[in-house]
């Protein structure tokens, strides 16, 4: 008889654990991976295909649980057989799919066989725990077009004819495959110098007027934004301003500047007083739900573009890209409807396609950006 072990290996390394609740709304212990080791060969499932090694020589390393599933009467070489079988069969490189069969899906199949047993139900039921959420809901049919593997070589089902490569699924896949999502429009027809004036009545209140017709006659009229000063980017203080009109102005006239100036953008990522970098946490002066949505709209947009356009923007030096990550992961679920992160007084399922699609678009721009250093909380 052969003993029979399940390696399980969490992706995130821990960072699962920590953040789901945030990104996710609920807890998820990890993205696990697993292997099924007897006869001294770690057996897997990836996009390529079934594959083996030595235990414990993927690129994984060590795995963080090591479980003992039984004996089996199986040898070597009649396990092989039927590992060829399952590779020309239901194991075929081609069917992998991120959260409907996968690493786990082949790894319960073999002990099944081997054993009789299953893999913990943990594992099993990782793809429908995160599917049950909003977010895992919504990203589902983009993950599942995700080519995920240890090796780019099948070991079954075809000769191996040269050495493995273990570094198959990487960064560089995903950003090929995935591009940012940019806002573009045009400035809504209302938005001119003259009525934006209005919008600021009184003195008290003429240097933030100037500062926004100043900006509209850049944005309006395509001019260069390079003569625009933190002055200007204090605009985006969403918290000194007094109505909505204001707010959803000074949105709209940053979202196509940084779109379509990257003097500006250059500007206003190395700005010292981060006006952009802190758009995230920016109180609205406004309570009405509909109001509060309507805006919240407008600051993502802002920072789809910011994070979308930034994704490979050269900085001189050492300087980095720093945004909190709560503020703009709650952005993302409130537009798309967690239950833990609705308005007072407002009730998620009115929620319109654009709340739910400028949501997506910023966790999506969240994730391919690698070069924007994610933190907690504001420290500056």
């Amino acid at each position: 008889m052969f003993d029979v072990y399940l390696y399980v290996y969490d992706l995130s390394c821990g960072v699962t654990k920590a953040l789901s609740p945030i990104i996710l709304g609920k807890q998820i212990e990890g993205i696990w991976h697993t292997s099924v080791v007897l006869h001294n060969k770690e057996y897997f499932y990836g996009s390529h295909g079934i594959s083996f090694c030595k235990p414990e020589h993927t690129v994984l390393g060590k795995p963080g649980q090591k479980v003992y599933m039984g004996q089996t009467s199986v040898t070597e070489a009649e396990l092989s057989n039927y590992l060829e079988h399952l590779a020309v069969t239901s194991f075929r490189g081609g069917h992998y799919r991120l959260f409907d069969h996968n690493c786990n899906t082949f790894s319960n199949h073999l002990c099944g066989y081997l054993t009789n047993k299953e893999i913990p139900e943990y594992i099993v039921s990782l793809p429908a725990d995160v599917a049950s959420t909003p977010l895992g809901a919504v990203l589902k049919p983009y993950l599942n077009t995700l080519s995920v593997g240890l090796n780019n070589v099948p070991q079954f089902g075809l000769e191996a004819t040269k050495e493995i490569d273990t570094n198959n699924h990487c960064i560089e896949e995903i950003k090929r495959s995935f591009v940012p999502i940019l806002f573009d429009e045009p400035l809504p027809s209302d938005i001119l110098p003259h009525r934006v004036h209005l919008l600021w009545s009184g003195d008290d209140h003429s240097a933030k007027a100037e500062l926004a017709v100043a900006v509209t006659k850049i944005v309006v009229e395509s001019q260069s934004s390079v003569n625009l000063s933190p002055e200007h980017y204090s605009l985006l203080e969403l918290s000194e301003l007094e109505t909505a009109d204001q707010c959803l102005v000074a949105c709209e006239l940053f979202r196509l500047a940084l779109w379509r100036d990257p003097d500006l953008l250059t500007a206003m990522l190395t700005d010292p007083e981060r006006h952009l970098h802190r758009l995230a946490v920016a109180e609205l002066p406004v309570t009405n739900p509909n109001e509060v949505l309507d805006l919240t709209v407008a600051k993502a947009k802002v920072l789809c573009n910011y994070l979308g356009l930034s994704q490979d923007w050269p900085l001189e030096g050492n300087r980095e890209f720093v945004v909190e990550l709560r503020p703009i992961l709650n952005i993302c679920l409130l537009l798309l409807g967690h239950d833990e992160h609705q308005l007072p007084g407002h009730d998620s399922r009115t929620l319109m396609p654009d709340h739910r699609y400028t949501g997506l678009a910023l966790a999506h721009n969240l994730a391919l950006n690698m070069q924007v250093v994610l933190r907690p909380t504001e420290t500056s």
